[in-house]
């Protein structure tokens, strides 16, 4: 028998969203670390490990949420603020991929052309 799962409501990706932007606009290790529980609880509420939000998705990769951002960066400057000193975040790298999360709360990749490790 196929069992049927509902697609997550809106109030369960305004959690998502609202963890997202608290851990990318907070220093504090300890509540970063409560939003990505909130954001795995959602995910796994609903038997997903990915989610499209907005201009970014959050996916889960066994007990690790990774950031994917949509927006690409091409001029060194946050897509959303236009800020090119902003106090940015490294949240990820994919596939040579850097995703970012601004201080202003946006979330945006750049294409590393340096071959490294990544996950």
């Amino acid at each position: 028998m196929t069992k049927i799962y509902e697609f997550p409501k809106a109030e369960d990706r305004e959690i998502v969203e609202g963890a997202v932007a608290t851990y990318i606009t907070t220093p504090v290790d300890l509540l970063r670390d409560l939003m990505t529980e909130e954001i795995s609880r959602v995910l796994e509420r609903y038997h997903i490990s990915k989610l499209f939000l907005r201009d970014y998705a959050v996916l889960m990769c066994e007990d690790i949420v990774i950031f994917e951002a949509m927006t690409p960066d091409d001029d060194g400057s946050c897509p959303a603020c236009g800020s090119k000193t902003c106090s940015r975040r490294l949240l990820n790298i994919i596939n040579n991929v850097e995703h970012y999360g601004c201080h202003c709360g946006a979330l945006y990749y750049r294409k590393n052309m340096k071959v490294g490790n990544s996950i």
